[in-house]
């Protein structure tokens, strides 16, 4: 079983800009977005919805830059001056508006902290798979929505 308050930790590359969010993220979601696409350089993205009360930046302040999505919600991108890395998104559209959506990525969530209940498996909903590249098969047992 997860502990509920269990620490989690994060930063950008250069470890300016530090993190932490308070309990497991209760899903993990794979967004295939044009939005998500430009914002990691990738294929997709891979977010952690956090309460925003659970989540508190350690160290440095993220620099933010807000824009509306083409499906019209608001969003505003938080990412490191100094090094560029994407860190959350807070999007005002239900069911996340009360969130951030924390990229997978910039936390220490690993391999090994399954013991202690922190490892989130596979993504359980896939967004915008109407724009998910043809040779990526769909995640087995993941909800499959063709936009938000």
């Amino acid at each position: 079983m997860a502990d509920e308050q269990a620490i989690v930790k994060g930063s950008c590359l250069c470890q300016r800009v530090k993190y932490e969010f308070r309990g497991q993220p209760a899903t993990t979601i794979l967004c295939h977005c044009s939005v998500c696409k430009r914002l990691t350089s990738s294929l997709f993205a891979l977010h952690y919805p956090i309460a925003q009360s659970n989540f508190s930046i350690t160290s440095g302040q993220p620099k933010t830059h807000n824009f509306t999505h083409p499906a019209g919600m608001d969003i505003e991108a938080a990412f490191c001056d100094q090094c560029g890395t994407l860190l959350y998104k807070r999007v005002e559209a239900e069911p996340f508006r009360r969130s951030y959506l924390v990229q997978a990525g910039t936390t220490e969530l690993k391999p090994g902290l399954e013991a202690k209940g922190l490892w989130v498996e596979a993504p359980k909903t896939e967004l915008w798979v109407s724009q998910r590249a043809p040779w990526l098969a769909p995640v087995e047992g993941a909800e499959q929505k063709p936009e938000f």
